[in-house]
Parts: C-alpha cells; sequence; structure tokens
C-alpha cells in the first residue's frame, strides 16, 4: 500500500486520479470546442447567406435602372459598381433567352454558369465547389433593365475564407487545447499527490507497527473530514489490538503460571517413585495423586478453551434467555 500510494508501484492512485481528471477534462473541453465549432460555422452561414441575400436584392434593382447595353461600357462599370468593395462576390449576368453572357466579373462566376443551369431563380442559394478549397454560394436573380432587356443573373459568394477561418480555428483549437490538457494533467496529478498526502501517512504508520509497537496513533486534527473519520477508526482499531495483546499476555503469563503448580506435582511425585522401590500399594496412591493433578489439568485446559470462545464471542452466541420466574 505504501508503494502504491507513493506512486512506486504500477499505477499509483495518484496517477490515476490525475489521469482521470485530465480525461474529463479533455472530454469536456472537445465538447466545448465542438459546440462552439458548430456554432462558428452556423454564425458564418447565417451571415454569408444574409449578405448574398441582400446583395442579390441589391442587383435586382440596380439592374432594372441600368439604361445603357450590359455589353457596353458604360453597363459594365455600372456591374462592376455593385461589387465594389465585395472581395468574395462575383457576377454573371446573361442573357435570359439565349444564355449568351453579357457580363462576368471573374473565372469564378464563368464557372458558376454550369452548377446553376437549372436553378430556379430566388432567395435559395446553390452549393457548389469550383475547387475542393472553394466551397460557392450562389444565388439566381431574373430581371430585366430600363431598356426592357431580359437577362439572368447568378450572384455567387465566394465561402473559402470561411472555411480557412475554421479550419484555422479547429487547429488552433487543438493547440491550445492540447496545452491546456498538459496543463490540467500536471496539475491533477499535483494536487491529487496534496490531498492523499495522509493517505501516505496511513500507509507509514501501518509500516511501523509491530507486535511491540502498537502504541502508535495516528493524528486527526488536520486531516479532512472524511479521512479524520478514517484516522479515529484506524486509532480505534490499533486500540482494540493493543488491548487484545495485553490481556493476551496476561492471560499467558497466568495460564503458565496456573500449569507450573500441577506439572510441577507431578514431576516431583513421578521422581520421589521412581527413586526406590515401590510396592504395589504405594504406586497406586502415586497414580491416584497423579490422576487427580490431571484432572485439574483438564479442567484448566477446558477453562481456556471456555476463555478463548468468550474472546472471540462464540461464547455469547451459544447463550439462550432464562425466565427467572
Amino acid at each position: 500500500m505504501g508503494d502504491l500510494l507513493r506512486g512506486s508501484g504500477r499505477h499509483s492512485l495518484s496517477d490515476r486520479l490525475g489521469l482521470a481528471n485530465s480525461a474529463m477534462a479533455l472530454v469536456t473541453l472537445i465538447i466545448a470546442g465542438g459546440i462552439a465549432y458548430l456554432a462558428l460555422s452556423r454564425q458564418l452561414d447565417e451571415q454569408g447567406m444574409e449578405e448574398l441575400r441582400s446583395k442579390a436584392q441589391a442587383l435586382a434593382h440596380i439592374l432594372s435602372e441600368i439604361s445603357e447595353p450590359l455589353s457596353g461600357a458604360a453597363g459594365q462599370h455600372q456591374l462592376r459598381s455593385a461589387l465594389f468593395g465585395h472581395e468574395d462576390l462575383h457576377l454573371l449576368v446573361m442573357d435570359a433567352r439565349d444564355g449568351r453572357p453579357h457580363f462576368a466579373s471573374s473565372a469564378l462566376a464563368e464557372a458558376s454558369s454550369g452548377p446553376t443551369r437549372s436553378a430556379v431563380p430566388g432567395p435559395d442559394p446553390v452549393l457548389w465547389s469550383i475547387r475542393p478549397a472553394y466551397p460557392v454560394a450562389s444565388i439566381v436573380v431574373s430581371g430585366s433593365t430600363a431598356r426592357r432587356d431580359q437577362v439572368r443573373a447568378v450572384l455567387s459568394l465566394d465561402r473559402s475564407r470561411d472555411h480557412r477561418l475554421l479550419a484555422e480555428f479547429i487547429w488552433g483549437s487543438a493547440f491550445s487545447f492540447s496545452i491546456f490538457w498538459v496543463v490540467l494533467l500536471v496539475g491533477s496529478w499535483w494536487i491529487a499527490r496534496i490531498e492523499l498526502a495522509p493517505l501516505v501517512r496511513f500507509s507509514d504508520m501501518a509500516v511501523r507497527i509491530r507486535a511491540g509497537s502498537l502504541s502508535h496513533r495516528l493524528e486527526t486534527h488536520d486531516l479532512p473530514g472524511d479521512l479524520a473519520v478514517l484516522g479515529a477508526e484506524f486509532n480505534a482499531m490499533l486500540a482494540r489490538i493493543e488491548e487484545g495483546m495485553r490481556r493476551m499476555a496476561n492471560f499467558s503469563a497466568d495460564l503458565a503460571h496456573e500449569l507450573r503448580t500441577p506439572i510441577g506435582i507431578l514431576y516431583g511425585r513421578t521422581q520421589v517413585a521412581l527413586s526406590r522401590t515401590r510396592s504395589k500399594e504405594e504406586l497406586r496412591r502415586v497414580l491416584e495423586d497423579n490422576v487427580l493433578e490431571l484432572e485439574r489439568l483438564s479442567r484448566l485446559v477446558t477453562d481456556m478453551l471456555f476463555i478463548a470462545q468468550d474472546d472471540d464471542g462464540s461464547a455469547v452466541a451459544a447463550m439462550t434467555p432464562l425466565d427467572l420466574r
């Protein structure tokens, strides 16, 4: 037990408590990180979709006010002005009848015609990817210009920045959680060692106790409440063992004294009888006297057995009630 509490065993109690606490903390951190990731991802999704929808509504209004041909420099300038300050937005404007492109702000805008070909104009976005690292959300807007040109516009939001932010959040959280978990592991182990120090004192006390050193007692005034009760019971156990050993020592001394007299009588009487030739009557009297001493020894042994039964409680268990009336 001492080796176990001091950590020299295979797995000490402080090590197990430290690992258990740090494992629970790690699970809590993982759950908290997962919840934070989902909350951030949902927030970014809602923010991106809201930006895309609001910009799509503004685009429909801008298209309705363009009085210049969309393929001309003035029309192109108005469309580019609509995207100013929004680097993540990409616009493709096509003729609604034949699909001929009038304006494309980027290669991503040109690529959006394929995934949105069958999409219905409206507020619901179409999610697609131009490359694995570049997820895109697009909204199809249909309308007409001031010149009554029917157009179909695809407004796309490059969401790769949001995905990079989520990836950085995962790596940053993993790094910080690892450091935090190591701190928790060391701290939990250190706290467990401090809190289990009283148990080491219990172990040291158990190691020092021998048959002749039962007077040792454990100091309980500075122990925690739960361990103070255990310490008091431990001291009470030592007191009972010490009392039992004292009674056993006294009993052994009394037993030796009681056995010495009849054994001495038997030994002396037998030596006297054997010192010279005796008649049959004399030997008979010696044997009769020896029988009396042997009966005394037998009663003494019976009394010893009774006392032994009384010590272990079996004599009390054998008692039965008696009606004194």
